[in-house]
């Protein structure tokens, strides 16, 4: 396991035990908010939750089933899963706690694989393919930004500039 996946196992850890409370103090109102943030999509906090619920879930999907097959293609369609999710039905106590333990189960899966199941690949989409370890750190990577914006979201409502 390289540095890079090792700092963001910490990240994801970091976001799940400590920023974790600051997601669970927004109100079930301000996560059916709609926003229209420059440059992000116009989701409400709530879609914006089960996006991360999606990504979680394809990311399992991506570490095992490489584990199992010669390079699987698992495409993830965000749009289309939120439709079908019904997120912005649920109660977003409810998605940021499965959200939260998901994650720590990620982090155990990539922490108990071997160098070479790391290395093992899956296609995102038909033209590019990436390891599996390369999956995790984008998936933090995404899973700090989109976390962010849900906070950022809310600072935003909170300014009154809406």
């Amino acid at each position: 396991m390289n540095t890079t996946t090792t700092e963001k196992i910490k990240d994801l850890q970091y976001i799940c035990e400590h920023r974790m409370f600051d997601l669970l103090k927004i109100s079930e109102d301000d996560y059916n908010t709609k926003l229209a943030l420059p440059g992000k999509h116009l989701w409400n906090q709530k879609e914006t939750l089960g996006y991360l619920v999606d990504l979680a879930v394809f990311q399992h999907q991506r570490m095992v089933k490489a584990q199992c097959e010669t390079v699987p293609e698992i495409i993830h369609e965000p749009d289309t899963w939120l439709k079908c999710g019904h997120y912005e039905k649920m109660n977003s106590r409810k998605l940021l706690l499965f959200w939260k333990n998901y994650n720590l189960f990620i982090i155990d899966l990539i922490q108990n694989m071997s160098p070479a199941e790391l290395a093992k690949r899956s296609r995102i989409n038909p033209m590019v393919s990436m390891s599996v370890e390369d999956l995790f750190v984008e998936y933090a990577d995404k899973v700090n930004e989109h976390s962010l914006h849900i906070l950022n979201a809310r600072l935003y409502m909170l300014s009154g500039i809406n």
